[in-house]
């Protein structure tokens, strides 16, 4: 019989996705529902499955996996919203006015996004490169390695520096 519990993940591991993935996967989440209180539902949903089936993710595969994850979440909510406004369109309507996020929210996210594209330009040429293959691309830092024909050591180091750089510049503005 198979163990029920050999899914979870390690409380700790889940406390290190969620430090390092939670503001994009809320910045995700937000884009694609235009709601914050969607955003937040659909990113406690996420963390909630990270919980209990993150276990088996493979390593280096963590991050596609919670966007793939948070996606699902997110259609579902918006399934949850058109069925709502389908069944009772007075009461959905008045939700959605109560949740839509105010104009300046949107302006700082807008903000955020541009300050980071700023960071990244920061960076040496190397360093972006692994960042923009490893974030935009979502390769594996073996594949990163294998494609640039650097050691794979070469690319975790030029990741971790490129991330050590980005949180200092991006510290004072967060």
């Amino acid at each position: 019989m198979a163990d029920p519990f050999s899914d979870q993940l390690d409380p700790q591991r889940w406390s290190v996705w969620y430090s390092e993935q939670g503001p994009r996967l809320k910045a995700f989440l937000f884009s694609v529902l235009r709601d914050r209180h969607r955003a937040d539902e659909a990113l406690q949903a996420t963390f909630a499955k990270a919980l209990t089936h993150g276990g088996a993710v493979q390593a280096g595969s963590e991050q596609s996996w919670l966007f793939q994850v948070a996606f699902h979440e997110a259609l579902q909510i918006k399934r949850r919203a058109q069925m709502e406004q389908r069944n009772h369109p007075q009461v959905a309507g008045a939700r959605s006015r109560e949740s839509t996020p105010a104009a300046e929210e949107d302006l700082l996210q807008k903000e955020l996004v541009q300050q980071v594209r700023v960071a990244l330009d920061q960076l040496p040429v190397e360093q972006q490169e692994v960042v923009r293959r490893r974030i935009y691309l979502e390769q594996t830092f073996q594949q990163i390695a294998d494609e640039l024909k650097v050691p794979l050591g070469t690319v975790l180091t030029r990741m971790r520096l490129a991330l050590r750089k980005l949180q200092q510049i991006l510290k004072p503005s967060l």
